[in-house]
């Protein structure tokens, strides 16, 4: 695969001072142009008001100056706004970069239990939360990649060819900064603002979709037209024939009414059609420059180019502008009085519900569709920008054999700032292994497990891993980590571990899916040291018999003894007696072997306790 880009931070500082020159520049042109659109209809009015014959020349000449003044304007504006956004991109990557947790924009985390995925494991390995992966990948629309990403990372792994198609995917598009930064763009900074779609209102909108296309009556909409063309005689007539006002004033207090009647009739279709349904397609508007951004881009191997073909045969950008604008002229019914006039005048009402119609009969079943794979398309680009401003990270050899399960070289915690990050190998060689931690408190075994499971599930996903090089079995990934009491539901602290850990036993039982990769910390601490040994073993026992393979964290280095095909492995610590009293310190380096050490007793006196004789 292609290599990752070698600065990506010096092409980040670079945009960033271009973007904000630019902005700079568009700023004080607008400026001078919203001026001078001021001045020319000053002039306008001043002269307009004058009743001289030169005079009006003049202000019609100055109002004809005012509307190209007025589209520059507006053009500039614009300029400056993609700027401006391009500045929030950049900063918001170069923050990403160096996790700096303040200043990434902040996470809009999908729920997770609507979405039915495994909150368990996304609270045990830091994939929500404000310091966490799904944060860093967090550069697409809530309510398409944010949803699609997470799903991605949570859910067990697709195929093997799926996966393959989106690491060639993920490996192009991580060299082209000028996508991953407008996605960021368009989906963060200069949209996507409305607050994302709950699951019952996407529910509700895909049901909406699939339903038969409810018909406004073709006898109403054909009346309509006929009466539009009778408003438009009339209006004519009154501004043309003045002798014949009072025959158009006439016809004009019957066609209006039936006019308004008709409209009354077709808006009361529309809400009976569409219901709740508006407000949420004015939020998937925001959808249509993310389309547009994916259709134009260069095509590209894999998923990504899959999706570019697909969007373009169902001319989806086309369908969505058409909604678009027929949305934005449905925001008329916010101003009543406009609304009133338009609906006398020309049955506006009436027109929009057949327009609606046509479109809703022409692409309704294709939307879920359109919206699917823009959403598989940002998840892409979220995960190869995770990779350009990543460029050390590797893409991941996936495959289904039985060994090694997972092997690594330098992995490290994704979350952790590269110039605080320490790097260990990973490795389980064969199916049935266990790598069993051992180590002082501390001295970073959690840690460790979690960087090894984050890196898991972005390798399943498609993604690059934090490793300069990573090969894994397809498995699911499934874990006790962080178990918490519930004391609402009666829950001990110890129940709750077991009730998860039996989880994992019976997932690792199944033979429809892949092989369970198990990530457990302290298991069954609750515990006294003998009971903990012999449950470790016979829980471990069941989860090898299952296909299983894992790495287990433990302060009891007797415990690893007491497992089959258990490889040892810890971290440890060094004491520093000086003036100011005695000091650890840690390397957070993995070394072969149990533990030797402990340092509970130590940390107590260090924290003033048990300092003096009894």
């Amino acid at each position: 695969m292609a290599a990752a880009p070698l600065n990506a931070r010096a092409d980040l500082d670079a945009r960033l001072a271009a973007a904000e020159e630019a902005a700079m520049t568009a700023g004080r042109t607008a400026r001078r142009l919203s001026w001078a659109r001021l001045a020319y209809a000053v002039i306008a009015v001043a002269l307009l008001t004058t009743m001289d014959a030169w005079s009006w020349a003049t202000a019609v000449m100055a109002v004809a100056l005012f509307v190209p003044i007025a589209a520059a304007h507006r053009r500039v504006e614009r300029r400056a706004q993609l700027a401006r956004g391009l500045v929030a991109a950049c900063r918001a990557a170069l923050a990403r970069m160096t996790r700096d947790w303040k200043s990434i924009p902040a996470v809009r985390t999908p729920d997770l239990r609507a979405l039915a995925l495994d909150t368990a494991m996304a609270h045990d390995l830091d994939v929500a939360g404000d310091v966490s992966l799904l944060r860093l990948l967090d550069v697409g629309l809530a309510s398409a990649g944010g949803v699609r990403v997470a799903q991605w990372i949570l859910s067990d792994p697709p195929a093997l060819e799926e996966i393959a198609a989106r690491q060639a995917s993920v490996a192009e598009l991580r060299q082209r900064p000028d996508l991953l930064l407008a996605n960021a763009r368009v989906s963060r900074f200069t949209g996507g603002r409305r607050p994302a779609p709950t699951a019952d209102q996407m529910a509700t909108f895909r049901a909406w979709c699939e339903a038969p296309t409810r018909r406004f009556s073709r006898t109403l909409v054909l009346i309509g037209r006929v009466l539009t063309v009778l408003t438009v005689a009339i209006v004519a007539v009154l501004m043309a024939a003045p002798r014949h006002r009072d025959v158009a004033m006439l016809a004009a207090s019957f066609v209006i009414p039936v006019q308004l009647l008709v409209a009354a009739l077709a808006r009361r279709h529309l809400h009976a059609a569409l219901g709740s349904t508006v407000s949420l397609l004015a939020r998937l508007g925001d959808l249509v420059a993310v389309l547009r951004l994916i259709r134009d881009a260069e095509p590209a191997p894999g998923r990504f180019g899959a999706i570019q073909h697909e969007l373009a045969q169902g001319r989806a950008v086309n369908a969505f502008d058409r909604l678009s604008r027929l949305l934005d002229w449905d925001a008329v019914r916010y101003s009543p009085l406009m609304h009133f006039a338009a609906n006398a005048a020309a049955g506006f009402d009436t027109h929009l519900a057949d327009r609606l119609d046509h479109w809703h009969a022409a692409h309704g079943a294709s939307l879920p569709r359109w919206i699917d794979l823009a959403a598989d398309a940002q998840a892409l680009i979220a995960l190869a920008t995770l990779g350009y401003e990543n460029p050390d990270w590797v893409m991941p050899t996936v495959h289904e054999q039985d060994a090694p399960i997972v092997e690594g070289e330098r992995c490290g915690h994704p979350l952790i700032a590269p110039s605080a990050l320490v790097t260990n190998p990973v490795n389980l060689r064969e199916r049935g292994e266990t790598l069993v931690i051992t180590g002082s408190n501390m001295s970073g075994k959690t840690t460790y497990l979690r960087a090894v499971g984050l890196n898991a599930l972005l390798a399943m996903a498609g993604g690059p891993v934090c490793a300069t090089a990573f090969s894994i079995r397809r498995s699911r990934v499934r874990t006790s980590v962080r178990v918490e009491d519930d004391l609402a539901h009666g829950s001990s602290l110890f129940f709750a571990e077991v009730s998860r850990i039996r989880d994992v036993v019976v997932d690792a039982e199944r033979r429809d899916a892949p092989p369970v990769l198990f990530l457990l910390d302290e298991i069954l601490h609750g515990t006294n040291a003998a009971d903990r040994r012999q449950a470790t073993q016979l829980v471990l026992e069941q989860l090898l018999a299952g296909g299983a393979s894992g790495i287990i964290t433990t302060h009891d280095a007797a415990t690893s003894e007491a497992i089959t095909h258990a490889t040892p492995v810890h971290f440890t610590d060094s004491v520093r007696t000086g003036d100011d009293g005695v000091r650890m310190s840690f390397d957070y380096t993995l070394r072969p072997g149990p533990a030797t050490t402990a340092n509970a007793l130590r940390i107590l006196r260090m924290m003033g306790i048990g300092l003096t004789d009894r």
